[in-house]
């Protein structure tokens, strides 16, 4: 069980419909909900594997509902983590789909979320869009420094 405290601000989506197709219900929805107790265990990369694999099925099926459900749950992940430009990346992610889908209750869940990244890394003159955008461009110029050093 996960004792940091920032594990008791996050819970997940978790898939609310019926699933479409057999590879939905055996594969997609499974790889999250085992997921989801993986990461309620404190196995972090057991979980986040589930999420990949769940998020692979869902846009190989083409289930929307369930893709931002997994990008939420890989924020949250993410969020534990501390990687924080992956975690508003995520959410972010989810957040387009949920709005898209007109899923009011899951993007309510999903800014929450991003409130709580923004909360820990926010600057005073900041809007949410403007912390993911920062983030984002962070995290670009990380990948970009390590590219450069192993050269």
């Amino acid at each position: 069980r996960l004792t940091h405290p920032r594990y008791s601000t996050f819970f997940f989506l978790v898939v609310r419909r019926p699933p479409r197709t057999p590879l939905d219900r055996s594969s997609a929805a499974s790889d999250v909900y085992k997921g989801q107790a993986l990461y309620g265990q404190g196995q972090l990369d057991a979980a986040d594997a589930r999420f990949s694999e769940a998020l692979s099925i869902a846009r190989a099926t083409g289930d929307r509902e369930t893709e931002a459900a997994v990008l939420h749950n890989r924020g949250s992940v993410a969020w534990t983590r501390g990687q924080l430009a992956d975690a508003a990346e995520f959410f972010a992610a989810a957040a387009a789909i949920q709005e898209a889908l007109g899923d009011s209750h899951g993007l309510a869940e999903t800014v929450n979320s991003l409130g709580s990244v923004s909360y820990t890394h926010l600057r005073a003159h900041e809007t949410v869009l403007d912390l993911v955008c920062r983030l984002l461009l962070e995290k670009k110029r990380r990948k970009t420094k390590g590219t450069n050093m192993k050269m």
